[in-house]
């Protein structure tokens, strides 16, 4: 049988041939992708140094509370329970998604609790 034909990429005047995200890798899915970054709010919120900053402080201030030498997470969906200090992540308690600020008063979850409660 036949092997057929590749697709090519979608982007006016580009003749390669497509990648797996259906853009060819040479520069189109980079500019896609860059364009991505820039309309997505909750990227474009997380990318400052300051808001990263935000996020570490948080956790920080969390851990300096509860000095017991392991992490405490005050779970989402069951009891609270500790986890190692490298699990525990910010929580925005109003999604980025849903219009939050990205510098506000931050909650610290572990990864599964925050995982779990995504953007509810």
């Amino acid at each position: 049988m036949p092997q057929r034909a590749g697709k090519r990429c979608p982007t006016p005047g580009c003749t390669n041939p497509t990648g797996p995200d259906g853009y060819c890798a040479e520069r189109c899915a980079r500019r896609r992708n860059a364009a991505a970054h820039r309309t997505t709010p909750t990227k474009v919120a997380r990318a400052s140094r300051e808001v990263r900053r935000h996020r570490a402080e948080a956790v920080r201030a969390h851990l300096d509370q509860h000095d017991d030498g392991m992490g405490h997470c005050p779970g989402y969906g069951r009891e609270p329970h500790d986890v190692f200090p490298g699990e525990l992540t910010a929580d925005d308690p109003v999604p980025i998604a849903r219009g939050g600020d990205p510098l506000q008063q931050m909650a610290v979850l572990c990864r599964s609790c925050n995982s779990r409660k995504g953007a509810r």
